[in-house]
């Protein structure tokens, strides 16, 4: 599974994109106020920053939805992380395994 990490500039949300919206649970009314916001990936993601057994690549931006028309702000970075280091595995068994011992 790839996961990516959003940084958003909620000043930049447009307020009359923002929409509200209300139901009910077992506590009372809940009322939400949301913005449908789209993660666009980079054709080829691009390196950061390089640490130490890691590195940080940009790879999409976050933006308003809307139409092609409407002119949306880009809200914020979607960047990922990957490890440089090889996996620690465990340690592969020794002993010699018997055939007659399997049972098909």
């Amino acid at each position: 599974m790839q996961k990516f990490n959003l940084a958003i500039d909620v000043s930049k949300i447009q307020k009359d994109r923002l929409r509200k919206n209300s139901f009910t649970t077992k506590d009372g009314e809940v009322t939400q106020t949301l913005c449908d916001i789209v993660v666009v990936p980079l054709k080829e993601r691009k390196l950061i920053k390089q640490g130490d057994g890691w590195n940080m690549y940009k790879s999409g931006f976050a933006v308003e939805k809307g139409t092609k028309e409407e002119t949306t702000n880009i809200l914020g970075d979607a960047m990922e992380f990957e490890s440089t280091q090889a996996p620690d595995l465990p340690d592969s068994p020794t002993d010699e395994i018997d055939s007659s011992e399997i049972p098909f």
